[in-house]
């Protein structure tokens, strides 16, 4: 085996390549001063696997470690952190990668829907924000402060303030040339870096941000740092405000489910599955009335149904193999949270998926169904199963 492939292998045992990077091992044992050019045998090399110790593996190790290429010599990290600008409120504008999916039910063909958000952030202020998805705008940010993709962002240029951050080699990504820069969003710099942030390698700008370690992220559309008091986070804050669901009344109409009175409560032709689905009976059909809104304005009243095959009489949550349905006439947070929240349009004969599979949403001659089942496969099957409630 050559010098060059033992160390390479020495090097990976210890620490694993990640498959996003790939090294220039002749640049990096260059810079090393590792000579691996053969030479005459002499006594000495001879008697150099018998003379090396652990010590010196792990010598050889770091300065591998501590030279490995890590782009422009003049300073990738500088012209990043130059790039940001010091206004201490970041405004970033990203998409999610993983997006919820629109499925024909007809063909079965699926159209990915990415969310956008918009977030401003200051450390002590804390965050404000909005989503946008399928053209309909939810008022408020769906993640706590810390974990926001703006949180994310400014703890990136505090890495590359205090010197803690680590860049990659100049790679291709999605297209583009990037550097990879690695953090923690942590103060304090030091353990496991956290974050990945994707730096455009012409601009310096971040251009994408993941969990290290993970496949996706978000893909930053825009970035900007604001000047102080720029932006009034207490109105926006405000403006923002969570909806508030009530608690409301549920009657047990699970002996009625074919006398019309599900009809009545609903205030609309509902849909079921039948008194049984793949072998498990109907558990519960219950009628529900609540209303939800913002503090300060009219609440909005809703009428709904929901019905659960597999669970108990109790609950319907968390059940293996559990199939709840929840049917209303008008967008609610209750049964689809932010998603009705924010009614997005969905077409006849097609279901929409969330994000994890688990969860499905369509409409069926003007009533609202929420679909929750064990993942995609199962919640397009039952889309399709569901049939006029007697």
């Amino acid at each position: 085996m050559s010098g060059e492939a033992s160390l390479k292998e020495l090097f990976e045992s210890s620490f694993p390549p990640r498959e996003e990077l790939s090294a220039d091992w002749q640049d990096v044992l260059g810079r090393a001063h590792v000579s691996l050019e053969p030479k005459a045998k002499t006594s000495w090399s001879r008697a150099l696997p018998a003379l090396v110790t652990l010590v010196g593996i792990a010598a050889i190790v770091l300065a591998v470690i501590a030279l490995w290429p890590s782009g422009s010599s003049e300073g990738v990290l500088q012209r990043a952190l130059a790039a940001l600008g010091d206004g201490p409120i970041v405004h970033v504008v990203y998409q999610d990668e993983l997006a919820a999916t629109l499925v024909d039910l007809r063909t079965g063909h699926g159209t990915p829907l990415p969310a956008r958000h918009e977030e401003w952030y200051e450390p002590g202020a804390g965050l404000v924000g909005v989503a946008t998805f399928g053209g309909h705008v939810s008022p408020a940010p769906t993640t706590r402060p810390r974990e926001s993709t703006a949180a994310i962002v400014a703890a990136f240029r505090r890495s590359l303030q205090d010197g803690t951050a680590a860049v990659s080699i100049e790679q291709s990504f999605e297209g583009r040339q990037v550097y990879w820069v690695f953090l923690r969003t942590h103060a304090g710099g030091t353990g496991a870096y956290t974050h990945e942030v994707a730096i455009d390698a012409a601009t310096a700008l971040p251009v994408f941000v993941r969990r290290a370690g993970a496949g996706t992220g978000e893909e930053i559309l825009s970035l900007q740092t604001l000047p102080a008091g720029s932006i009034d986070f207490a109105s926006r804050r405000k403006a923002g405000r969570q909806l508030q669901v009530s608690a409301g009344t549920t009657s047990d109409l699970t002996a009625a489910a074919g006398s019309g009175l599900p009809a009545k409560a609903l205030g609309a032709a509902p849909v079921w599955l039948g008194p049984r689905y793949e072998g498990s009976p109907l558990a519960y059909l219950h009628a529900q009335s609540f209303s939800f809104g913002r503090a300060g304005r009219s609440p909005v009243r809703v009428k709904g149904l929901e019905l659960c095959y597999g669970g108990d009489r109790a609950s319907c949550a968390g059940e293996p193999g559990h199939v709840l349905l929840q049917e209303a006439t008008r967008p609610n947070p209750r049964y689809s949270g932010s998603l009705f929240a924010s009614p997005v349009t969905i077409p006849e004969g097609s279901v929409l998926i969330g994000l994890g599979g688990t969860d499905g949403y369509l409409a069926v001659k003007g009533v609202l169904i929420h679909i929750s089942a064990s993942g995609e496969a199962a919640v397009i099957a039952v889309a399709k199963a569901l049939r006029p409630l007697p």
